[in-house]
């Protein structure tokens, strides 16, 4: 059953995009998708622009954009320091043990 409303529900996303995206209305829909997803020139942003929440959305992404770039370089350095404290602690314990003879 649940394969059926599947199947149906598929179909009739189908069918609609068919119908959105139609060669004749192509243009329509290629302008309706680029002015939504598109980048617009960055015009300066009054107090009515602000507002919107395309823009609060806009400033949310590049915030956590900003954040994620400033804790992978964090992370990237605390990597480099911790190999280099590893690095450094295996060459004093290869020092202070005694060498082994082979047999």
């Amino acid at each position: 059953m649940r394969f059926l409303i599947a199947l149906g529900l598929g179909f009739a996303v189908g069918v609609l995009l068919v119908r959105v995206f139609a060669p004749e209305r192509a243009g329509e829909a290629r302008r309706r998708l680029e002015s939504l997803w598109g980048e617009e020139e960055e015009a300066e942003e009054g107090a009515e622009e602000a507002a919107t929440p395309r823009a609060r959305l806009r400033r949310a992404v590049r915030a956590l954009q900003e954040q994620l770039r400033e804790a992978w370089q964090e992370a990237q350095e605390a990597a480099r320091e911790a190999e280099g404290e590893m690095l450094t602690q295996y060459e004093e314990s290869r020092r202070r043990a005694p060498a082994r003879s082979r047999r």
